[in-house]
């Protein structure tokens, strides 16, 4: 049987803002607007064009707003309350039953001035209006209800304020509040955080909003844009949980739902931002992506850190614009910085590119500690407007500088703590022994008597930025100070002078007891997450430390002449004519070296926005090492045909091995561990065979050093880090 009844319907006549091939019509509020049908199946009887059913629903067909019965025509008028963004869809039918139609209607919207016809403070979602009324406590629930006209469907910012002497303050605003069906009906949760935006509280405190659409504010019929005036609030707390708020839907479900999905032709229907490796989706009309906006941070610099961002909108077409004069034709994207206009930029593609930098140059030599601490530092803020008949969508780019600071301290003894030698040693070690050991003596009376040592310091504060292509410093002038300060070293040197009385004086030997080197630093900057929440720009707090050594200590041994000394001393005072006499030929060095240290050093990163990202690792170690070495340098002079030459050689043979003990303290995405370490380092043996023989102005060098020769591996323990976190 062939198919009759209504086909199309079309615009017939009034007043629009917009219309386009039937497809949108924006029509003056509670103005008549009249359709008709357009076109007929084959064959429909004029039975049928005598009896038409004309519904306007939601765009979902889910709700019957509005239903007349009559002839091939219809006048319709849409209320101020139900005008705004939300589309409405009209249809026709023909037929008995009236759910069934070809799907061929028209999408109507309303529009109105925007306006804010009545609002209300309740204490439950329908209950009586208590503005100018009895006060609620901190940390009560409260209901904001606003009546609207020419706002169905939009997405409003409303802003708190408290009532003060002289300017008011603003002391919260709430983002991606919705307009259902021409109302607001917003359950706010948090009214114990606005005790603490209060400068001087007292006993009953005054609160209002105002309501913004886009950057303009919504005014009411007398011309004002002060909203709800008052809600009373007490100086008492009931309550210190704080939640976000909650947008609900009309109490009576009125005639028409809330439709997140709309139908314009000039479109797009999602946002994703990219920046480097950094991609997020801010908006998508299809689910699961909510509508939400956010600010997104960035760290950048002048000319050497300008950074670029690509904003990609999906779907985007804007060829089919309805609006007279509308400027999404052209493709272009309004641009403010700090709310001054920049210049437009052209939206290619679906894609805008924008180059954001932080210029500090100029306010850093004014006044660089402006600067000092990320969390503090204003940034400057880059709006980017998206327009088009479906969306508009505002989004902040909030630049921060790629300034870093760092504190850096180093401090170095120019002495050992303490120099201990014994008179056996040779005559050319008696020469360096003596002068470390009055370097040492005059470092220990420099410490009883002014109570501080020979002492290098190092002190200075820098600030780099604009990826460290420019950078200033402060504060090496408080190097010099700092001398005094170190008390707790002085002791230690007194304590160490104790110490080395005790070694006998029968063996040649040499004891160092190690001054320490310690350096510390601290460096603080804001860089862009790459885990967590993407979209911002965490403080990062740095921390290194370094002490090689803390206490370390040295004690050598010179074999060649303890054997000597403890065979015979007739056999000593040989070796010792040797030596002396031998010199200009040979060297002779056979010596065992034990040395104890205690390591610190490491290095953490805080992440102060998200700690679960901290990193790090401080490591304690103790460290025992025995070198063994003979060694002997040879070198002489000879005539050969007439010919003199020169010739020379190195032997020897090294001997290592060591043991390591500690702990490993670090930080990391499970937690704080503290690890174990044992280690030993193998015997490892280095022989070196290299010579070397000189004709005049030619030499012939050779090297015939085997590989080292490891005689027992180096081992170590391991530990499953799993068993050592503290937290666990």
């Amino acid at each position: 049987m062939p198919e009759t009844g209504v086909k199309k319907i079309k615009f017939a006549g009034g007043t629009t803002y917009m219309t386009g091939n039937n497809s949108l019509i924006v029509v003056p509020a509670q103005e008549k607007t009249k359709f008709e049908v357009a076109e007929w199946y084959p064959g429909t009887p004029q039975a049928q064009k005598n009896n038409v059913t004309w519904l306007l629903k939601d765009v979902k067909r889910n709700n019957v707003i509005l239903k007349f019965n009559g002839i091939a025509g219809v006048l319709i008028n849409i209320n101020k309350k139900y005008s705004g963004q939300a589309v409405f869809l009209l249809e026709a039918s023909s037929s008995a039953n009236a759910a069934n139609i070809h799907h061929s209607g028209i999408l109507i919207r309303g529009y109105c001035k925007p306006l804010i016809a009545s609002s209300q403070w309740r204490t439950t979602r329908d209950g009586d209006n208590i503005k100018n009324g009895d006060p609620i406590s901190y940390g009560d629930p409260v209901f904001l209800h606003l009546e609207t006209e020419g706002l169905n469907g939009s997405t409003l910012s409303v802003e708190l304020y408290n009532q003060q002497l002289g300017d008011d303050k603003k002391v919260y605003t709430y983002n991606n509040v919705l307009c259902i069906n021409g109302e607001v009906n917003l359950l706010i949760r948090n009214t114990f955080a606005w005790r603490g935006k209060i400068d001087w509280l007292q006993p009953i405190e005054n609160f209002y909003i105002k309501v913004k659409l886009g950057n303009a504010y919504i005014k009411d019929s007398r011309n004002q844009d002060l909203h709800a005036v008052y809600l009373k609030v007490q100086n008492k707390v009931s309550n210190k949980k704080i939640e976000p708020p909650l947008n609900l839907s009309p109490v009576k479900l009125g005639k028409q739902e809330v439709n997140d999905k709309r139908y314009e032709l000039c479109r797009y229907t999602a946002i994703t931002i990219t920046e480097d490796s950094r991609t997020l989706k801010v908006f998508s009309e299809k689910p699961p992506v909510p509508a939400k906006l956010k600010d997104f941070e960035i760290v950048a610099g002048e000319a050497h850190n300008i950074k670029k961002i690509s904003v990609a909108l999906e779907d985007y077409h804007t060829e089919k614009c309805l609006v007279k004069n509308s400027t999404h034709k052209k493709n272009v994207a309004k641009v403010t910085k700090d709310d001054k206009p920049q210049p437009d930029l052209t939206i290619k593609g679906g894609k805008v590119e924008l180059q954001l930098m932080a210029d500090i140059s100029n306010a850093i030599n004014v006044n660089p500690f402006m600067y000092i601490w990320p969390p503090m530092i204003k940034p400057q803020v880059y709006q980017l407007s998206l327009d088009s008949c479906r969306y508009t969508r505002k989004l902040n780019f909030l630049v921060y500088p790629d300034i870093k600071w760092e504190l850096e301290f180093k401090w170095n003894h120019d002495a050992p703590f303490a120099f201990k030698y014994s008179n056996k040693l040779n005559q050319y070690e008696l020469k360096e022994a003596r002068e470390k050991a009055i370097g040492s003596a005059v470092d220990a009376g420099m410490a009883d008597a002014w109570g501080e040592m020979a002492q290098s310091f190092e002190l200075s504060l820098k600030a780099k930025w604009d990826k460290e292509k420019q950078s200033v410093e402060y504060g090496k002038k408080i190097c010099e100070k700092i001398g005094k300060t170190l008390a707790t070293f002085v002791k230690i040197k007194q304590l160490v002078a104790d110490i080395t009385t005790e070694v006998s004086n029968r063996t040649p030997f040499s004891l160092t007891i190690k001054s320490p080197a310690i350096a510390a630093s601290i460096g603080w900057y804001r860089d862009e997450q790459t885990d967590g929440d993407v979209s911002k720009a965490a403080t990062i707090v740095e921390l290194k430390f370094g002490a090689d050594p803390l206490i370390g200590a040295e004690f050598k041994i010179d074999l060649i002449q303890a054997g000597a000394e403890f065979i015979s001393p007739a056999i000593g005072r040989i070796i010792t004519w040797l030596r002396e006499h031998s010199k200009k030929h040979l060297d002779l060095e056979f010596s065992l070296t034990l040395s104890g240290d205690i390591k610190i050093s490491g290095e953490t990163q805080i992440n102060v926005n998200e700690p679960k990202l901290t990193q790090g690792k401080v490591s304690a170690l103790g460290v025992i090492t025995v070198d063994l070495l003979l060694k002997a340098h040879a070198k002489g002079e000879f005539t050969a045909i007439g010919i003199q030459g020169a010739a020379e050689g190195e032997a020897s043979a090294k001997a290592s091995t060591g043991v390591t003990g500690g702990v490993d303290v670090g930080a990391d995405q499970k937690g704080i561990y503290i690890l174990p370490r044992a280690e030993f380092a193998g015997v490892i043996v280095t022989i070196v065979l290299k010579g070397s023989i000189k004709y005049g102005v030619m030499k012939k060098t050779f090297d015939k050093s085997p590989d080292p020769l490891t005689v027992l591996k180096p081992a170590s323990v391991k530990f499953n880090k799993d068993n050592f976190y503290i937290n666990h």
